[in-house]
């Protein structure tokens, strides 16, 4: 449903999944931003954690250490569509996956990740 006043150019029917229907798919667009909002809200350490520089390197992957108190977490975005591994000698304080929104693992010393896809280590 769109407003009356003003005619839509970009977020039509045709582009947007309406609430109504994201309500009920777990892999919808809406669902997906409200269990990432609600992981953050139960996090100190990324609500209101100090940022930090991660060593993980590799193009098309954003990563930032977030800490505060005794809670330290390593989030690491794949931005691209493609898998990708990281060395986890690279980031040996952090060996649990704690949250993901895609396929991820660790694999012996390695950790997967699936294209577009976001972690978080503890």
């Amino acid at each position: 449903m769109q407003t009356a006043w003003e005619e839509a150019v970009h977020s039509t029917d045709k582009t947007v999944v309406p609430e109504t229907v994201q309500e009920n798919d777990p892999n919808s667009l809406l669902n997906f931003y409200r269990k990432w909002i609600a992981y953050r809200n139960s996090s100190k350490a990324l609500t209101f954690g100090t940022l930090e520089q991660s060593p993980i390197n590799n193009i098309g992957v954003v990563s930032m250490i977030r800490q505060k108190d005794d809670e330290k977490v390593l989030a690491i975005q794949n931005l691209t569509s493609n898998e990708i591994t990281i060395e986890m000698k690279l980031i040996p304080s952090f060996t649990k996956i704690d949250f993901s929104t895609g396929m991820s693992k660790i694999d012996g010393d390695k950790l997967i990740l699936s294209g577009n896809t976001s972690v978080i280590l503890k």
